[in-house]
């Protein structure tokens, strides 16, 4: 992974909104808890939102955290706070912490996503709607990475042609081929697989994409990009999260509802559909069931996830275990990808750097691998109010962030559909959680950080 410099990151990618976060971050002292809330585990329980590629991992984190893990010095054993994790999409999770008009939620301490807020949602996070009386730090803090996996359903009583037919049940296609099916610029199945018997080429590809904005569309798309970077893949004003190229006609898109998961339910349901999802959600929906060898292959057979080219143009496949098809073996193939860089020397999960770090087309293991984050205040006590109330529910944000990303909470999503975070990224993850803290700073020197945010708000492009 290459290190970056602050200077050259913010200067190049963000301009000067985020060089003043960045700037503004090394002033921001550590946490200062008072008593009772001193001790881990001496909060109150919280409730947390993320979108649907976290869900997996993040519902085993809340349930070890709060109860099931006894032997870890992390964990609160059934003592203490409990994490209670409702599913939404990216978009209703950072709207859960003001992304929108700075409005937040009433309850929501904690939100997961993959697609990191733009900088205008980071400002109107951080400014509230009521600059300078809810104004407030986000930290955005990685906790594991994820796979998204291209899916498909097979047209039923088609047979995959052999020149394509791979032995466990599957077909491979190249990456070009790939991204033009989901680019609607093939549109039949005969197009993808010139092989196919005659009476199937006709059949039409169907495109079932999320209706919602999804963090699993902002990274897909981010990949399909890599293979044609023409098409102006990555989101914009002409193409956003929800917008897709060919939308009409033969060629319009299945919209689904639902986030993730209903993206993955909505391709299982439909005879001759491709589309995508996390890991671990397409494997709920069964599409890890493909090969022959499987106890459960005969219930889902024609659903699939696919192989892809990696960027050293290895074919690869979503999970570490290459034969989990057959066997059920959870684990991601993202242990080591290449990041385009890696932040460092600065306090990084205060700023919106990481919507520029991405992993997709890497050269090692799978190529649509994305980090998935925990956003949650650097010090609540200006956001909601500086009571006992909010203060034990921070010290259970800080006393849960620790358990995620220690060593019991990486293990975890290194046996889920996961993998843990690499070294450098994990030492940026641990030292934001550090400095998640209470009534930390003096107004005065709040007073200068929202004024940075403000002016960082009103200079710079979304």
């Amino acid at each position: 992974m290459r290190r970056i410099s602050l200077g050259r990151v913010t200067a190049k990618l963000i301009g000067a909104g985020c060089v003043a976060l960045a700037l503004a971050s090394p002033a921001v002292s550590q946490a200062s808890f008072v008593s009772p809330y001193t001790t881990q585990c001496s909060g109150s329980s919280i409730e947390g939102i993320g979108s649907g590629p976290q869900t997996g991992i993040a519902k085993t984190w809340s349930f070890q955290f709060s109860s099931a893990d006894t032997s870890s010095p992390l964990s609160c054993a059934g003592k203490g706070p409990g994490v209670e994790y409702t599913t939404a999409t990216s978009l209703q999770a950072l709207e859960a912490l003001g992304a929108t008009a700075g409005e937040r939620s009433a309850e929501d301490r904690l939100a997961g996503v993959e697609e990191p807020p733009t900088l205008s949602q980071w400002m109107q996070i951080d400014l509230g709607d009521k600059p300078g009386q809810d104004s407030g730090l986000i930290r955005q803090i990685p906790v594991a990475l994820a796979a998204v996996a291209p899916l498909v359903s097979y047209p039923q009583g088609c047979a995959i042609p052999a020149k394509e037919a791979t032995g466990d049940g599957r077909f491979k296609v190249s990456n070009t081929l790939l991204e033009q099916a989901y680019a609607g610029k093939i549109s039949t199945w005969g197009q993808l697989l010139p092989d196919i018997q005659s009476s199937c080429a006709g059949l039409p590809i169907k495109r079932v994409v999320p209706a919602e904005a999804e963090g699993t569309t902002f990274v897909f798309k981010q990949w399909l990009g890599t293979i044609d970077p023409a098409l102006g893949w990555p989101e914009s004003s002409s193409l956003p999260n929800t917008g897709w190229p060919n939308d009409t006609g033969a060629t319009a898109t299945v919209r689904s509802e639902g986030g993730d998961s209903g993206e993955a339910a909505s391709v299982a349901g439909m005879s001759g559909a491709i589309g995508f999802a996390s890991l671990s959600q397409a494997r709920e929906s069964g599409f890890g069931d493909f090969s022959p060898e499987n106890p459960l292959h005969e219930f889902q057979s024609g659903q699939f996830w696919l192989s892809v080219q990696n960027g050293s143009g290895k074919q690869a496949e979503p999970t570490r275990d290459p034969k989990s098809g057959a066997d059920n073996v959870q684990g991601a193939n993202c242990d080591s990808p290449q990041f385009n860089y890696t932040p460092s020397g600065y306090d990084t999960t205060v700023t919106p750097v990481w919507r520029y770090v991405s992993a997709v087309g890497s050269k090692t293991g799978w190529p649509i691998c994305t980090l998935t984050y925990d956003l949650a205040w650097d010090d609540a006590s200006t956001v909601y109010g500086n009571t006992n109330a909010e203060q034990a529910k921070q010290r259970t944000v800080k006393d849960y962030l620790a358990y995620v990303v220690g060593a019991p909470g990486q293990a975890e999503a290194k046996a889920g559909d996961y993998s843990p975070l690499p070294a450098k990224i994990l030492a940026d993850a641990q030292d934001g959680q550090s400095r998640v803290g209470w009534n930390k700073t003096p107004a005065g020197r709040h007073d200068r950080i929202r004024s940075q945010i403000s002016a960082a708000a009103g200079n710079s492009q979304p």
